[in-house]
């Protein structure tokens, strides 16, 4: 199951919490003689609020956290001569990487040609489609085994812990419709951290692009005098220096 897939059951869940909170709150409604303090629609809300955000926020978490954890275990997993060699760590996993997507498609017969040394790694793969960028040692095909192997089983818990975070998720949510659920504080108090949230990073972003330009101009004054730049009668983009045309 594919990380899109796992975000439109998360969305499809939402939706239909939403719909159940809000149809379970009109029945107690209409079967209660205590007033709800809250609107069903409040309730159905905050069916999807509790079905929906922690299941996404664990996805989130996951899908930034799995991917250094597999990439330091494979990397741990390299021979000693992975760097005696002189090859660059980053180098060498970015060929893992590329191996990776394609070693699925490598069958029985294609293992037993590398490992007799009938066939490279470089060219098994380019007889799957997947090009390699650099030249790919054997020891390189293991990693990208492990690597394959632990992705998939990354994403495989990660479909697990989800399932079983909306589920929980949900049926806490469907526990605290009541009369006295203050559901309606709890839907306008989640939307005000959100609107929070959102403008933090719209304001951090803004700073971010300030202090970049920022910084960029003043290491440009530093090489060209502003006088320069701003009342100086050369113009040509290829200039060495204030003035002095490059070749």
């Amino acid at each position: 199951m594919t990380t899109q897939v796992i975000f439109l059951i998360l969305l499809l869940a939402g939706v239909a919490a939403f719909f159940y909170g809000r149809l379970r709150a009109r029945t107690m409604t209409a079967s209660s003689a205590e007033k709800f303090h809250s609107r069903p629609g409040h309730h159905g809300f905050h069916l999807v609020i509790w079905t929906v955000l922690p299941a996404f926020f664990l996805i989130v978490l996951w899908l930034v956290v799995s991917p250094l954890v597999v990439r330091w275990a494979v990397t741990n997993s390299l021979p000693e001569a992975a760097t005696a060699s002189g090859d660059s760590v980053s180098l060498v996993m970015t060929t893992v990487e590329q191996i990776s997507r394609g070693v699925t498609q490598l069958n029985e017969e294609d293992f037993k040609q590398i490992n007799s040394g009938a066939m490279t790694v470089q060219d098994a793969m380019r007889s799957k489609g997947v090009l390699v960028g650099s030249d790919a040692k054997p020891y390189m095909l293991q990693a990208a085994i492990l690597d394959e192997r632990l992705g998939a089983n990354s994403h495989l818990f990660l479909t697990l812990f989800a399932g079983l975070t909306m589920i929980g998720g949900f049926w806490y949510g469907r526990r605290s419709i009541a009369p006295r659920a203050r559901a309606r504080n709890a839907v306008e108090r989640v939307m005000t951290l959100g609107l929070i949230a959102a403008s933090t990073v719209a304001i951090l972003t803004t700073a971010g692009i300030v202090l970049s330009v920022l910084f960029e101009s003043i290491a440009f004054f530093r090489m060209v005098p502003p006088a320069d730049f701003f009342f100086g009668t050369v113009w040509d983009p290829r200039f060495s220096a204030p003035g002095r045309v490059g070749g």
